[in-house]
């Protein structure tokens, strides 16, 4: 069963490279069952708007944009993706009592998950695995 996505505001938010106020780039790696998942080109790219959080290649540099100091969480990606991400699923992949989902931010293990707030030159890690 797979989780309903929120639209987070950021999500729904169009931006113009004029005048922002955060423009930084933290890099998202994605791990399932010990198989790198690239992160897809384009995603929040779309022709009449580009969204606060985007990507324009697989290599797993998140672009957040934004006119004004807010912050942006980790899940506000995977809404701009339209993927489920929480503390128990990851895209198609459910947390269970076989299966866990680990995350690192530069290189610490963290619980914060959707609530991580996106910093430049993060080095986030999403791993889920067998225990």
């Amino acid at each position: 069963r797979q989780a309903q996505v929120e639209r987070t505001p950021i999500a729904k938010l169009c931006v113009q490279h004029e005048a922002l106020s955060k423009h930084f780039h933290p890099e998202l790696a994605i791990s399932i069952d010990g198989r790198p998942m690239p992160i897809p080109a384009n995603i929040g790219v779309e022709p009449a708007c580009m969204h606060g959080i985007h990507t324009h290649d697989e290599s797993g540099r998140l672009h957040v944009e934004t006119p004004d100091d807010r912050a942006v969480y980790l899940k506000d990606f995977f809404a701009v993706w339209g993927q489920p991400f929480s503390s128990s699923q990851l895209l198609d992949k459910t947390v269970d009592d076989r299966h866990e989902l680990l995350m690192t931010v530069n290189g610490v293990r963290t619980e914060a998950l959707e609530e991580l707030v996106l910093e430049e030159e993060q080095q986030i890690s999403l791993e889920y695995r067998a225990k």
